[in-house]
């Protein structure tokens, strides 16, 4: 006979099996592999009231194992025996409400089946079921119209298991997670270990037959961190090389550890690591590994500042998103040089018409500075660390090069340059040509700005328009205009109709001014 395959939502595919073997109906229900990630059964007791029990009611509790709340509007706690016919639809429905906080446990309780017991603590929801004492299946659903179905006899539908947010089958039950959970007395339950968080999909391996122990919303809070430590570098330790391996170790009871996450703060500013660079950012950096994890620290001398310290931090989080973060170490490390270097000259300037120019020298660190040329082979002599210096360029117009370099107290040196172009041409407008136009119509004014110098930049451009034998009338000034080509400024004319003059003033990017000014005549009709 066909084997058929069916997808749970999340619970994971369910095999069930029809073996017609000497006129017997088997049915088999393997389990699914998705964990339920939020809310879980996570205890169930079926002997309330009987003779000897702790309990008068029977009772199914729920737990949130994960790291959000989650409503429970809308859904339901279903029931099944073992293996009988009946469906959960065939079953009272018990509804359930309210929303559980991560850590939170939900108590509800269900029929009795005699006198004896105590009573339960305050449920948060109440059903009519009265569960067998020993084996059972129950699941937890995201509807509140029953399933008609049972898992074993009447096999659930695709649509049917899509509804299921968790499933508990114990003793000889037909339909459950993995293998089937702990068969329980009269006077036990099955309850999920660790307190309600271990899930892998396998009732016979995360239930046991205990006392029972129902809690509802007002129960303690429960939430199960990973644990996770530093074994390397130890505190206080002093780092050489050029790099350095963090490792250490972590763990999780109820689940598994899915990442390991470091961080690194740099003690002197609060900066942060970011694996490049240092930021002012909190920054956290994936680890390799997670239960017997690594990360690998590159003491980049470009931008790490080896004093005073560094502090390191390192997060666990698991695998329904609870996180603890531990152990942290405090090192130093006696070879990176000063970082964050950086030189401007004549104030960032890219043209410069003068040779004695201003230098903004700037290094985290730094205690002692020294200059040179680009070109020059000797060093001025080392100097104390400042944030300005006057200096001379080279004779002659073109690009030049200042190089610094910048030496911490440990004698660590970082090196750095930067650049200005030397122009002392002055730019010379020209190509200028008489305009007309008719009065509200656009005109244009063309010139050119001719500069001797083979890199003097962009220049800015000042076109001044005088009415003939009268006053200035407009004014515009034009930034980063090109050096070379023919240009053009074109603008909708509401002068007055008559003769007018247009001059064409000009300055490049070093600030040297133009010669001689260039002219047109524009006639306004």
């Amino acid at each position: 006979m066909p084997i058929p395959s069916v997808h749970l939502r999340r619970l994971g595919p369910v095999l069930v099996t029809l073996l017609v073997l000497m006129g017997a109906f088997i049915v088999t229900a393997p389990s699914a592999v998705a964990l339920s990630s939020t809310v879980v059964i996570s205890q169930v007791f079926g002997g309330g009231g009987n003779s000897g029990a702790p309990y008068q009611n029977d009772f199914v509790e729920l737990f949130n194992r994960g790291s959000t709340a989650v409503s429970l509007d809308g859904w339901s706690i279903q029931y099944a025996s073992a293996t009988g016919n009946g469906t959960f639809a065939s079953n009272p429905v018990t509804a359930l409400s309210g929303t559980l906080h991560p850590g939170q446990y939900y108590l509800v309780q269900m029929a009795s089946g005699g006198g004896d017991g105590m009573s339960l603590p305050t449920p948060d929801a109440v059903g009519r079921v009265s569960m067998s004492w020993s084996g059972a299946k129950v699941i937890l659903v995201n509807t509140t119209s029953g399933l008609a179905c049972n898992g074993g006899s009447v096999p659930c539908t695709p649509d049917h298991l899509d509804k299921i947010v968790d499933l508990v089958g114990w003793g000889d039950a037909n339909f459950f997670e993995g293998t089937c959970g702990p068969e329980t007395g009269r006077t036990t339950a099955v309850l999920r270990r660790v307190d309600g968080h271990r899930e892998t999909d396998d009732n016979g391996a995360d239930f046991s037959v205990e006392e029972p122990n129902p809690r509802n919303t007002a129960h303690a809070i429960n939430l199960d961190l990973p644990s996770v430590s530093i074994t390397a570098p130890a505190a206080e330790e002093v780092l050489t090389g050029a790099a350095t391996t963090i490792r250490g170790l972590a763990s999780d009871q109820g689940g598994s550890v899915a990442a390991i996450a470091v961080k690194i703060r740099r003690s002197g500013d609060g900066f942060y690591w970011t694996g490049s660079a240092w930021s002012p950012d909190e920054t956290w950096l994936d680890a390799e590994g997670t239960t017997d994890w690594t990360f690998e620290w590159t003491f980049d001398p470009a931008s790490q500042d080896g004093w005073p310290g560094y502090a390191i931090s390192v997060r666990a989080t698991d695998d329904v998103g609870h996180s603890s973060t531990a152990n942290v170490v405090g090192v130093s490390v006696d070879n990176t040089p000063p970082t964050g270097a950086a030189l401007a000259v004549h104030g960032g300037a890219s043209h410069t018409n003068v040779r004695d120019v201003s230098l903004s020298p700037a290094a985290v660190g730094a205690v002692e500075m020294r200059f040179r040329n680009s070109g020059d082979a000797v060093w001025t002599d080392w100097e104390p660390y400042a944030t300005a210096r006057v200096w001379t360029l080279p004779g002659g117009d073109g690009p030049r090069t200042v190089c610094a370099q910048f030496r911490d107290e440990a004698g660590n040196v970082v090196e750095i340059e930067a650049g200005i172009t030397v122009d002392t041409k002055r730019p010379n407008p020209a190509g200028t040509k008489a305009a007309s136009v008719r009065r509200g119509a656009k005109a244009t004014l063309r010139y050119k700005i001719k500069d001797p110098a083979p890199s003097s930049g962009k220049a800015t451009v000042r076109i001044v328009i005088r009415k003939v034998g009268g006053k200035v009338v407009k004014t515009v000034t034009l930034k980063g205009r090109p050096v070379g080509k023919s240009l053009k400024y074109r603008f909708v004319c509401k002068l007055r109709k008559g003769s007018y003059r247009y001059f064409v003033f000009a300055t490049d990017a070093a600030g040297n001014k133009q010669t001689k000014v260039a002219r047109n005549t524009l006639r306004v009709r």
